[in-house]
């Protein structure tokens, strides 16, 4: 993975931890060249809390065949991937969850939906 970039001036801008080797190359076909070796760190922004909320602050599904809606904010808000992944860890035959967050029910019943760490409980009363 590239560590990081420069521009024409020689401003590096780093993209990613590790080290990058910088080489200023003479123009004048000499093949002449200086370089300096740079240490990245800090690049990589973790994910260190994520609340996950459902529409209208409610936490059941009373319809038969009826959905809710999970949403999630990933904090801190500069973390370098948000990214998240739902799955249903409990109860996974009452109920199914999309890429989004849509939780479905299948079933009377209760079940745990997680995203990464966090847990949802939710009843199911069809």
């Amino acid at each position: 993975m590239i560590k990081a970039r420069i521009s024409p001036s020689g401003l590096v801008t780093a993209l990613d931890n590790g080290t990058a080797t910088v080489r200023a190359t003479a123009n004048d076909g000499s093949g002449v060249y200086g370089s300096i070796t740079i240490s990245i760190s800090n690049q990589i922004v973790p994910v260190t809390n994520i609340t996950v909320t459902a529409a209208g602050g409610l936490n059941s599904i009373s319809l038969n065949g009826g959905s809710l809606q999970l949403t999630s904010t990933v904090l801190p808000s500069n973390a370098t991937n948000k990214t998240v992944t739902w799955s249903i860890s409990s109860g996974a035959d009452k109920a199914r969850i999309s890429s989004s967050g849509l939780v479905t029910a299948l079933d009377n019943g209760s079940v745990i939906a997680r995203q990464l760490q966090m847990m949802v409980r939710l009843s199911m009363g069809l």
